[in-house]
């Protein structure tokens, strides 16, 4: 029986990018054994609007359509990609028709040399140039739609997780590298820029949380060199914290100092300072031992906060983002900064301050991160909480079972020594062994 959702076959060849782009689409919805409708309801957009993206003929559709298409039929950024090229080749059509030039080729760049020409040969030689300058790779458009898939990428983040988005962002990256080497007016090369150095970022943090904190690194070195032609200080400053962190999970934590205290000198007190003070400085201070230091570091960090810009975000801000910590998010940090310092009361006070935020979001490893912190916590002092530390440490382990990062296990491990002195309880001994299990079945990868 024939599906009433669906569109009847289509076997023709693609004709350009956007005919690809419409055959992509639904040769993976067919693949996926999803009607029109269903991919419609999975995406939150209407049937008709999916339904047109299936269609060259039928209007070319917006990144952000093709943005969710793409999540839900697992394309890893390529039909993002596809996107991004239909719109360039768009662009360049549209170019070609306005200046009555019938051929492409037609808009190389000119040969340099001495020549005898005639007056009417330089006059078109000086045409064919003026077309070459004006002509890009790129526009707006398609910029917009990159710029529109990073910012996808940061809000899927912690739904998805790095093992799933990483495919994407490297087929973007790729993608942003391809426009490099063409032609683009300045304002448009300064923004390819800045996309690409994002996606290097993005990839860099990815990498950190999924443990492998020296390909971060190496991925760092890319966006900041990116970055810095661009005097993208923002960017500079959320890149060393992303060296920061992949220093702190290598344990280098004097190395995650110097590199976080770098930062503030591109963040200048801006947006990026909240993150580099609380998440770069005041952690290591604390693996430091350091606690004058935790102490200025995490007041500095919140009083920035008290002069940045308000959100009405829901829950607490991906841990990825390029804007500023909201308050869960910088709490959640000082908490973890106090508890390697063993002040019990300082990491309760800062979990209290990001649990509502944190429950109500869709971060399930910042739910897990901060009860395993005051798992960690509540066997500190004169009165360890034993059985109810074991338990938050399990709620945390189920809590991210099939989409883990490195600072789960990281600190996972950490709370199964500090249980070391009580393994003779129940409690105890059911958390060792969901840990075990739980670091079989969580295998963290990224491939390069």
């Amino acid at each position: 029986m024939s599906d009433p959702n669906a569109d009847p076959a289509d076997h023709s060849e693609p004709r350009d990018m956007h005919d690809l782009l419409a055959s992509e689409i639904r040769r993976r919805r067919v693949t996926m054994g999803l009607t029109q409708g269903q991919l419609a309801a999975r995406t939150a957009y209407s049937r008709e609007y999916t339904g047109r993206a299936e269609r060259a003929g039928a209007g070319f559709p917006s990144p952000e359509v093709v943005n969710a298409i793409d999540a839900v039929l697992e394309a890893g950024g390529e039909l993002v990609a596809l996107h991004a090229r239909a719109a360039a080749e768009r662009h360049a059509r549209r170019f070609l028709h306005k200046t009555g030039v019938s051929d492409s080729s037609a808009l190389v760049a000119p040969e340099a040399g001495p020549r005898e020409e005639s007056p009417v040969d330089e006059a078109e030689d000086a045409l064919a140039r003026m077309q070459w300058f004006v002509q890009v790779n790129v526009d707006d458009d398609v910029l917009d739609a990159l710029a529109f898939a990073i910012n996808d990428v940061v809000e899927r983040y912690e739904t998805d997780g790095p093992a799933m988005l990483a495919r994407r962002v490297r087929s973007l990256r790729s993608l942003s590298h391809d426009y490099l080497q063409g032609h683009q007016h300045p304002r448009q090369r300064e923004r390819l820029y800045l996309i690409a150095a994002k996606l290097a970022g993005l990839l860099g943090y990815m990498a950190v949380n999924l443990g492998r904190p020296s390909l971060g690194r190496t991925y760092c070195a890319e966006a900041f060199q990116l970055a810095a032609q661009i005097d993208a200080k923002d960017v500079l400053a959320w890149i060393r914290g992303t060296e920061s962190l992949a220093a702190y999970y290598s344990g280098a934590y004097t190395e995650a100092l110097e590199l976080a205290k770098n930062g503030q000198r591109y963040a200048n007190g801006g947006s990026q300072a909240i993150r580099l003070a609380l998440n770069g400085e005041a952690r290591a201070l604390g693996k430091l031992q350091n606690l004058t230091g935790v102490h200025e570091a995490v007041s500095r960090g919140f009083d920035l906060l008290s002069r940045a810009e308000r959100t009405n975000r829901m829950g607490i801000i991906p841990c990825i983002s390029f804007d500023a910590y909201d308050k869960p998010r910088a709490a959640a940090n000082a908490a973890t900064a106090y508890l390697s310092l063993g002040r019990r009361d300082e990491v309760l006070e800062y979990a209290r301050a990001a649990e509502v935020a944190v429950e109500v979001s869709d971060s399930d490893w910042s739910k897990a991160l901060v009860r395993l912190d005051v798992a960690s916590a509540l066997i500190t002092g004169e009165r360890p909480e034993v059985q109810r530390s074991a338990t938050l440490g399990l709620e945390a382990l189920r809590t991210t079972d099939g989409n883990p990062i490195a600072s789960v296990k990281k600190r996972a491990f950490e709370l199964h020594e500090r249980l070391g002195s009580w393994g003779e309880l129940h409690e105890v001994q059911e958390f060792r062994s969901e840990l075990v299990q739980w670091s079989r079945t969580n295998v963290m990868s990224m491939e390069t």
